[in-house]
């Protein structure tokens, strides 16, 4: 079973599947999140996909690997970081300097 990486948590299309199924018979986000144990907003996103796609419960398991990831996983090599590396020395000048912590430093 094709395993998706959303926030550090593996997502199986069995999980897709279950989140669109629970969705089609009438259930919220809130109880889908806490049947399926994925947050809410990843119900919302599933969901929403499966909307744009025009996909019920029974074709996404039917999806082929290749479909799944470019519907559920989205293009990940486009993506651009967010955050540049931590540079360490930066960090220990930084919190070197008097009045600065841990907390107060943005990392």
């Amino acid at each position: 079973m094709r395993k998706q990486r959303i926030g550090g948590l593996f997502i199986m299309q069995s999980k897709v599947f279950e989140i669109i199924r629970l969705s089609e018979s009438g259930c919220n986000k809130s109880q889908i999140s806490e049947s399926a144990r994925v947050h809410r907003k990843t119900v919302r996103d599933y969901i929403s996909k499966a909307k744009a796609h025009n996909l019920n419960s029974q074709a996404v398991s039917a999806l082929s690997q290749e479909r799944y990831e470019e519907i559920f996983c989205g293009n990940r090599a486009g993506r651009k970081r967010l955050h540049s590396a931590l540079d360490s020395q930066e960090i220990s000048r930084d919190l070197k300097k008097r009045g600065v912590t841990r907390r107060s430093r943005a990392f």
